[in-house]
Parts: structure tokens; sequence; C-alpha cells
């Protein structure tokens, strides 16, 4: 039995890899659904292969040594190509044949037709009516190996008119949300979407005797309205019937949804008891917190992983932002809309995959709950890297200083609140884009944020009384990580971002003088000085002290606030000084930097100095500017919008590690390698991402001395090994890749940290993890230049 691979083009902007798969009359379930806006009396493409001369069918499945009828490649130039009516529906029929044919055809009551241009080097089925008319069908596509063997994949098409299409980008963040939308109109401009507002303005009508405000929610950004502070909370008391399906159990009563999309500070203040009784607080969900809830079904109760449903509450909270927005603009609830997700590089093609199903199959429980039909509305869902969609929001605005020629690489470096993902963005010859290299880890703005909480503490409670008498580590433990996000705990956290934020623009003071620091009432005795008298009020206090005053205290005293930046640009460091083969190195033309954790000045200023020292002292650095229309927190909802950038939803390329990209040509060739596959010459490491392949592994051993074909699956990447023009084996390359990050023990650290103050186990101090990172230097000492001797010193190779 055979497996055949063959990446495709949605629309014009979108890759696809469908998987062929052998099948009799039987009734096969559709593999995935696509929405294709079109106007009238212009050619829309909905689907093409690109190149054909070149195209192979891949065949996935190890053959038979004892069945002399293994199936081999096909390569598509030798293949017959036509295009069948089925009723209301389609089939693209690619039947093996001694020679390269394309039967030009069309329906005109359908409107579908099969075209091939010889110059553009391309296989299309387009759609062209005079008048475009809402209609869905089935494509399916198969590959006709003889007339009892054939291998397909079926796809849903949805037909609409572009002002009755949506595109929506989700931009879910480890600390604030935010949501963008456009027509697929001519000359629509991208409009945000105020979540918070929305929700708002539900509650005040479900109970007229409220009048809620934005300041009275926690997932308000103070002066940032359209961004949504990440705060969920999971109820667990749940009926037997509920628990069935849940997290999606949609209900328009928010107030006491399973998923709440809000919380309130009252909720959360000290005296309030019943909000905590009935939910539980989920911050960072992104990121899989190690945590469980305790679910209650009438008699029984449930462990529930939020680690291992990590995939059903983030779909839960996607389909409820969603909901909302549907449910808010009467023009979202006809015709399609195609959602595009912003996803940290940390996640896997696994994860993203997984994702994406599980929002398709929980979409008709969405409408169903919204009384819609089915047939009225139909979502596409795809997703891009947070990394790459910054990199082509700037491009976009700032073309000028982006000027890259055909294989030239961008550096990307999207260092935000949870996470830092990092991307090198390659350019073809038409000026499009395309991600080859995609990494990143859980450690960003947050353990800056962790930085500066610690450095305060141990000031206030070690450095000002004199005395070791008090466990920063311990208090840390007791007073915000155990107390689950209390008002208290939640204005201290604030104040610590405000003063991350000011930090250039605060006036330093001396301990002594910072020590004398009062509330501001003639008759208080309380000072900065005396905090750790009572360490229950130390909270309440220090943001009455300190809010909104313009000074800080000397951060020289402990040094905890550097060696944060130190340990972030360190692991930004190690994530991809091992890629950087040096024909990569000398691709690489500029470098960008994005995320609001680059707002704090020290940790930009001395990642620059690193990159410098690892890129060569020419390379440009570029940033955006804050407090611009677009700026660090909204360019990547602009960059998912753009048509420039082609969507694959794959994580990442593999890479010879002693020859980079110069043995594969495919990757400069407009995305040619998605076709043809990746080659790792006998005897090389495989570099993907982050992590390694290494030749010796035990799972290799076939593979000894011999070139690797490595290929792109729709939820998978294989390494293949032919022989005799057969295929001998086939392994996954998640399953055998051995991660080079986390070898450095301080990016394990700082993903705990990540999740400050969410997090429940143990957290390691700044001071800790800074001690690993200079351990880990000194193990590995950079690498000395020889000095040419003689002659060779007066000339440049």
């Amino acid at each position: 039995m055979a497996l055949y691979y063959l990446p495709v083009l949605i629309r014009s902007d979108r890759y696809f890899v469908t998987r062929l798969e052998h099948t009799k009359k039987s009734l096969q379930e559709t593999d995935f659904n696509f929405v294709v806006h079109a106007e009238d009396r212009v050619l829309t493409p909905l689907l093409t292969i690109e190149d054909p001369g070149k195209i192979v069918l891949n065949q996935m499945a190890p053959s038979d040594p004892q069945d002399t009828t293994s199936r081999q490649d096909i390569p598509l130039r030798e293949c017959h190509i036509s295009l069948r009516k089925d009723g209301n529906d389609f089939e693209l029929i690619i039947k093996k044949n001694s020679t390269f044919v394309v039967e030009h055809s069309g329906d005109d009551e359908s409107g579908l037709r099969l075209d091939y241009s010889a110059e553009q080097k391309r296989i299309s089925v387009g759609f062209y009516k005079y008048k475009v008319d809402q209609v869905l069908f089935k494509l399916k596509i198969t590959l006709a190996y003889s007339e009892e063997e054939r291998y397909s994949g079926v796809f849903d098409f949805t037909i609409v008119r572009s002002r009755d299409c949506q595109r929506v980008v989700i931009d879910f963040g480890s600390e604030s949300s935010q949501v963008g939308y456009k027509n697929c109109g001519p000359q629509s401009a991208v409009v945000p979407y105020d979540i918070l507002e929305n929700i708002i303005s539900q509650l005040n009508i479900s109970d007229s005797s409220r009048n809620w405000k934005r300041e009275d929610f926690l997932n308000h950004e103070a002066g940032q309205n359209m961004l949504y502070r990440s705060f969920y909370a999971v109820r667990k008391n749940l009926t037997q019937e509920e628990r069935k399906i849940f997290p999606f159990n949609f209900t328009d009563d928010l107030a006491n949804d399973e998923i709440r999309m809000y919380i309130t500070r009252q909720e959360v203040a000290a005296t309030s008891v019943s909000f905590r009784d009935n939910y539980e607080i989920i911050p960072n969900l992104k990121l899989g917190i190690e945590k469980s809830l305790q679910l209650s079904m009438g008699n029984y109760t449930e462990d529930y992983s939020i680690r291992s449903h990590k995939k059903d509450l983030i779909s839960a909270v996607l389909l409820r932002l969603l909901r909302l927005m549907i449910s808010t603009k009467p023009s979202f609830q006809k015709g399609g809309i195609i959602v595009t997700l912003l996803v940290p590089n940390i996640y896997t093609q696994h994860d993203v995959f997984e994702l994406l199903n599980e929002l398709r199959d929980q979409t008709g429980n969405l409408l169903a709950s919204l009384n819609i039909s089915s047939g009225n509305l139909y979502i596409e869902y795809e997703t891009i890297s947070e990394s790459d969609a910054a990199f082509m929001g700037y491009q976009q605005t700032h073309a000028d200083e982006v000027n890259l020629s055909n294989g030239e690489i961008a550096l990307v470096i999207d260092c935000g609140k949870g996470t830092t993902d990092i991307s090198m963005v390659l350019a073809d010859d038409n000026e499009n884009y395309s991600s080859f290299f995609r990494t990143g880890f859980a450690g960003a703005g947050n353990v800056l944020l962790y930085g500066f909480a610690e450095d305060f503490l141990t000031l206030v409670l070690k450095a000002i009384p004199g005395n070791n008498d008090i466990s920063v580590k311990d208090f840390v433990r007791r007073h915000i990580l155990d107390q689950n996000l209390t008002s208290d705990v939640l204005n201290f956290i604030q104040l610590m971002e405000e003063q991350k934020r000011k930090f250039q623009n605060l006036q330093a003071i001396s301990t002594t003088a910072f020590a004398q620091l009062t509330e501001n009432s003639l008759s208080t005795e309380r000072s900065i000085g005396n905090l750790y008298k009572d360490q229950s009020t130390l909270w309440q206090y220090t943001d009455a002290i300190l809010k909104d005053r313009s000074i800080r205290w000397d951060d020289e005293v402990t040094g905890i606030i550097h060696k944060a930046a130190d340990c972030i640009v360190y692991c930004i460091i190690a994530s991809i000084k091992d890629v950087m083969t040096k024909d990569i190195r000398k691709r690489i033309k500029t470098v960008m930097l994005s995320g609001r954790a680059f707002y704090f000045d020290e940790l930009k200023t001395k990642l620059e100095k690193e990159l410098a020292v690892l890129l060569g002292n020419t390379i440009k650095v570029n940033t955006i500017p804050p407090g611009r229309s677009l700026n660090n927190k909204n360019v990547a909802i602009h960059g998912a919008f753009s048509g420039a950038y082609k969507i694959t939803d794959f994580t990442g390329i593999p890479i010879d590690k002693k020859e980079g990209l110069s043995k594969n040509n495919d990757v400069l060739n407009n995305n040619m390698y998605l076709y043809r596959g990746i080659k790792i010459e006998p005897g090389n490491d495989i570099l993907y991402n982050a992590s390694i392949v290494r030749r010796n592994n035990q799972e290799l051993k076939a593979f000894k001395n011999k070139t690797v074909d490595i290929y792109f699956t729709r939820d998978n990447i294989y390494l293949r090994l032919m022989e005799n023009q057969r295929v001998k084996d086939v392994k996954s390359l998640y399953s055998i890749l051995t991660s080079v990050a986390e070898t450095y023990s301080p990016i394990q650290d700082m993903k705990a940290i990540s999740m400050f103050p969410g997090y429940s186990g143990e957290l390691a101090s700044i001071n800790a993890v800074y001690a690993d990172m200079v351990k880990e230097q000194e193990t590995n000492p950079a690498k000395t230049v020889k000095k040419r001797q003689g002659i060779l010193q007066f000339f440049q190779f």
C-alpha cells in the first residue's frame, strides 16, 4: 500500500500539502476546507500546481521487500491531468502516463476551469463567472495509478463574493491579545477590534442594573484600548452533560460561561471568595502551564491537566473571541471568514495542525450556538508565525530599510511578554518572502518583570534591613505564587511593569533616600525602609508609596535587572548560533527586532552588541520605534494581511549543518523544496530550528553514508531513504530530534519564570539562572581566530 503527498497552492497565498490515500469507491471524509473570495468577471485561482516539470508526487510508505508492486515516486511530467465533473462536485485526476498532458476544460454552469500555462509554468484550477454567487462544492484530487488503484484527498471549497468575505487576524498573546479584520473587497483597510469594549456592551445589555467600565476589569490595558489582557477563568463545577463537550459549550451568558473571557477586579479582591470557589484563573494559557484543575461533576471529580488539554482550552478561547465578533457584527454572519492565527515558534508542526483541526471540528457547535446555518457562513483557519508576521508588517511600512535581493535573509527576533520568537525570512526574485528557519523559547518580557520584582524585594527585604533572615524565594512563593492572583498581587505586578516601561525616564535615587520614601500623607509612619516588618501588607503599602512617582531605586545594588537582560540575550544567541553556517551568515543582510520587551533599552543594546559579534559589525539592526500608529504591539497584525507572504503552516526547514543551504537551491526557487524535498549530504548532521539530528543516531543506522531526503507533509516532516528507486525506510524527524537550546539549563528555568506570576512550581532566582549562564560560557569559550602568518596577513580572502 502506498501513500502520496502533493503540495498545492491554495488561492495565491497558502501552501497546503495534500495527502492522497488509497481509496475504493467508498465515501471519503473531507480533509480540509477553504474559503475563496471572487469578483464578477475576474478569473480567481482556487488551486495551483507550480512548475509541473519539476514536481514529483512523493511516495511515503516504506516498500515491502517481498512486494514486487511497491510504488515509486511519480514525476508530474509523466502524467495526464484532467478535471471531471461529478454532480455538483469535481475531481482533478492525475493519471500516470508516458507524456505530460493537461486537458484544458471549463464548465460554464459552475465557472470552474482547468488551465496550463507553459510560460508561467503552472497548472491551475480557476473560477470565472459573469456574476458570482455563493456556492460550496467538493474538489477531489486523485492519483489514478491504474483503473483499480487510486489515491485521493477530498477538500471543500466555498466561493463567496469578495464583499461578503472577511479576513480576521487573531494575535493570541501571553500577556495581551488583539484582533484585526479586513473586508476582502477592494481598497479595504485593516480595522482593529476592541474585544473588551464589546464584552462590556454584552454585559451591560444582559444586566441593566450594572454600568461596567473598562477600569473594572483585569483585562483592561491602560492607554491601549485595542489590547486585551489575557486573563481567563475556567468554571470548575460542571454537569455531566456539560463535561461531554467541555470546553465547547458556547453560550450568550458570558457571566456564567464555562470559559470566562473576563475577570473583574472586584472578583479577585481579598474579600471576595465566591468567584474563586467556582472559577480557576488561568494566565499564560498559550504556554501550557504545569497546573491541574479539579473539575467537579456531581459526586465525582476529575484531575484536568492544563498542559495536556492546552489544544482544547486555546481552541475554546479563540472560538469565543471569534463568536464575539460574529455576534456583534451582522456582516460577519453570512459569506465567508478566513481566520489567520498568530502562533509562537515554540509550537511544533503537530501543535499547529492539531489546533487547526480542533478549530474546524468545533466550528459547527459555534455556529449552532448563534443559530447560524452552516450553509450561510463558512470559516477557514490558517496560521502564521508571530515573528514572520512582524517582519512582513515592518517590510510593508519600511520597504526602503528592508531591501533584500534573491537568496538574501532577514533575521527576525520578536521578544514579547511570554515568548521569544525567531525567524529567518528568505527573499526570492519576485520580492516575495518565505520563512525557512524558526525557533523560540518561553521567556521574554516576563523574565524582565520577574527581574524587577526580585530586585525590588531583595532590596526591601534584605539590603535595606541589612540581614538575611528573610528568603526572597520563599516570600515570592508564599505571597505571590500561592495567593492565586489577588488584587494586591496584581497591583504590585502592574507597578513593576510601570517601572520597567519607564525605566530610562525615571530618576534613580540612593538606597538611603529610597528607604525613606513614605506615603503622600502627613500622618503616616509607613516607609519603604520598614516594609519588611509586616510582610502581609507589603504589596498594599508598596503600591501606595510608589504609585505615580517619577523615581526608581538604585538598580546597581543587586544587579538583578541587568542579569535578567543578560539571560534573555544569552538564550537568544544560544538558539541561533549553531545554525549560523558560513553560508547562512553570508546571506543575512539585516536584523529586525520587534516585541514589547525591546522597549527596555538595555535589552536591545546588549543584544545588538552580541549580534555584532556573531554576524559582524556591518550588519544593520532595525527596530520599530514606540509611540507610532504602527508599533511593536500591532505590527504583526498588519503583517499577517500582507500579500507578499505565502503561508505554509510549517515550523521551519531542516538544514544541512555543514553545507547550510548551498546544496539546496530549491529553497531559493519559489518554495520548490515543498515539492522536491531537502537533501542532506552523507554523514552531515541535520539542524532543525533549535534542535539537531545526529547522523550517528541509532535510528538512522540504515541512512549511514547515504544522502537523506527530507519531505514536508501536512502534520509531520519525514526523513526518507531510497534504494533502487524504491522507498526503503521512513523516519519522523520529530522522533529523533535532540534539542540544542534545552541543553542550556537557563532556558528551562526561564520557561518557568515566563509564567510568573501564574506558575505553581519552583521558581529559580535570576541570580541562579545567571550563574548557570556564566558556567555554560566558561565551559564553551568562544573560538579564537588564528592570526595569519607571513605573506598571508596582507590578503583578504
